[in-house]
């Protein structure tokens, strides 16, 4: 059903599984399902003009900075 959604069916295959859709009310619910999903997915990701949330923000912060090593390159490890 995804691939037909996604537009990954051959012409048959897309027919065969619209065909499918039509003839059961439980695959037309799911259709609809996965393309009203398809269409609220890109959503998320559109450039806003709000804040992150202030949780978001420090995590991101944190990850953000580069991790320091915990000794000098080439430094000897005394246990070893």
């Amino acid at each position: 059903m995804q691939d037909l959604i996604d537009g990954r069916l051959s012409r048959d295959e897309a027919a065969h599984v619209e065909r499918l859709i039509r003839e059961d009310p439980e695959l037309a619910h799911t259709a609809r399902f996965y393309r009203w999903l398809n269409d609220q997915l890109p959503k998320l990701f559109e450039p806003t003009d709000e804040p992150l949330p202030p949780r978001l923000q420090a995590l991101l912060d944190e990850l953000s900075v580069p991790e320091e090593p915990d000794e000098p390159a080439g430094a000897a490890n005394p246990n070893c």
